[in-house]
């Protein structure tokens, strides 16, 4: 299966593990990676890298990209709260080529990456805490 944009650019599917509320931490380290070239076979960065933030209401204000606001493409928003616990948020940054610093200056966050380019595309979770959630 593959998804068409209005400029008929073709892409892949993408399938991204979510991992779970209490898995969440406080810092991503990540890379974006270079697009191997759909028909051209050209290493470039890829058009265009976005990260899905995933925070609590009352912390949301507080990350950062390099030290820096983020570049929102879809500003914070609310989502429902995960059995009965805080209220959670969502957003969407555009990511900068390059190694790259998303951190909370006051809790614990989720950060999904993904990109698309012509007849390619990736997604991935940044990172993720593997705490002993189970008692």
């Amino acid at each position: 299966m593959s998804l068409t944009f209005q400029n008929e650019t073709v892409h892949d599917p993408v399938s991204i593990t979510v991992p779970p509320v209490d898995q969440f931490t406080n810092n991503f380290f990540i890379s974006t990676p270079l697009f191997s070239g759909g028909e051209n076979f050209s290493l470039r960065p890829y058009q265009a890298t976005y990260a899905m933030l995933v925070a609590k209401t009352s912390e949301k204000d507080s990350i950062t990209i390099d030290g820096k606001a983020p570049e929102f493409i879809m500003p914070w928003g609310p989502m429902p709260a995960v059995n009965g616990g805080e209220e959670l948020s969502g957003a969407v940054i555009l990511v900068p080529h390059g190694t790259r610093l998303i951190k909370s200056g006051s809790g614990n966050f989720q950060c999904l990456i993904y990109g698309f380019d012509d007849r390619e595309s990736y997604g991935f979770p940044a990172a993720m805490n593997f705490a002993k959630i189970n008692n």
